[in-house]
């Protein structure tokens, strides 16, 4: 029969506690151990019953010459000339040159394992003698001293319920006056917000024009707005000041700006007037109020620029520099 396996702890317990005072003992780990106790008795139990009968004495024929010490085989008449001999005498099977051999130890470090504060220092030996790995697996050590707080994280204000590692977990933090711990929610939203700002929550020229409201204005649709806007040629041109910032016309025949709809007041810009064909006027609705006199005359080819601002929904002020080719 083999040798019997002897019993090694496997587990700290006391680490384990140590870490997680408040937690059940972890099964597996128990089962483990009690099933590592158990293999160790078996062997053990079996290599007795291998060399003593049930009445507790040794089991017939079982010392042989070759079981002795080399001491006791001298004693009853066994002789070993050297070292090589006794080692012959007790099962090696090999040379003197290849015993010599076996002689000089070869041992090389394995794996160094940290494990937890408190727990027991280990060296497992493996491989066939003389070439021998140990593998150590040692203890961190106690944390040190909270310090006197010139510039240490004292465990009092940073870990005051003794979490450890856990210390900056975010549902070990408690929210006050001035922090602010963010819900799943709340981080939910913050990590969509791409998402939720899709092409239709930024505002587009025509948006901006119009006051469309809960819209996010870029760059780009800021400077879309200002874009010239052309109004359509009519005898009466409407002014829906809703559409446009700035915008421009080509009469085809004299015509008048009719009432403007929708006006902004601080509202400003400027609408293009170009005469086409032969020279135009442009009248105004009453509530358009300006020093130049209307209607202003454009002569064919040219442009006459009407600078606006809005006071109030009923009243326009306008300056006009026409004469431009």
């Amino acid at each position: 029969m083999a040798d019997p396996t002897p019993y090694a702890v496997s587990y700290s317990f006391s680490g384990f506690q140590a870490t997680s005072p408040n937690s059940p003992l972890p099964a597996p780990r128990v089962d483990d151990e009690y099933a590592n106790i158990a293999t160790s008795i078996g062997t053990l139990v079996g290599a007795v019953t291998d060399v003593r009968r049930e009445d507790g004495a040794l089991k017939n024929s079982i010392v042989t010459v070759d079981s002795l010490h080399p001491s006791v085989g001298v004693r009853l008449g066994v002789a070993y000339a050297n070292a090589y001999e006794v080692a012959v005498a007790e099962g090696y099977e090999g040379t003197v040159t290849e015993w010599l051999a076996t002689l000089a130890a070869n041992v090389t470090v394995g794996s160094v394992t940290t494990s937890d504060p408190g727990s027991d220092a280990e060296v497992v030996a493996t491989g066939t003698p003389p070439n021998m790995v140990l593998s150590f697996t040692i203890p961190r050590g106690n944390p040190g001293p909270s310090g006197d707080g010139s510039g240490d994280m004292v465990a009092s204000v940073y870990d005051p319920t003794g979490v450890e590692g856990d210390a900056f977990s975010m549902s070990n933090m408690v929210e006050g006056s001035n922090a602010k711990v963010l819900t799943g929610s709340e981080r939910t939203a913050i990590s969509t917000i791409a998402s939720k700002l899709g092409t239709g929550d930024v505002a587009s020229a025509a948006n901006i024009r119009a006051n469309i409201a809960a819209k996010v204005v870029d760059t780009t649709g800021a400077w879309g707005a200002t874009e010239m806007v052309t109004l359509a040629d009519a005898p009466t041109i409407a002014v829906d000041m809703s559409t446009f910032v700035n915008a421009q016309v080509t009469l085809g025949a004299n015509r008048t700006l009719g009432a403007p709809s929708n006006a902004k007041p601080g509202q400003s810009g400027c609408i293009k007037v170009t005469a086409s064909g032969a020279t135009r006027t442009i009248g105004k609705h009453s509530a358009y109020k300006s020093s130049a006199s209307f209607p202003v005359s454009i002569a064919s080819g040219e442009s006459a620029y009407l600078f606006y601002f809005v006071v109030s929904a009923s009243e326009v002020l306008l300056n006009v520099v026409d004469g431009v080719v």
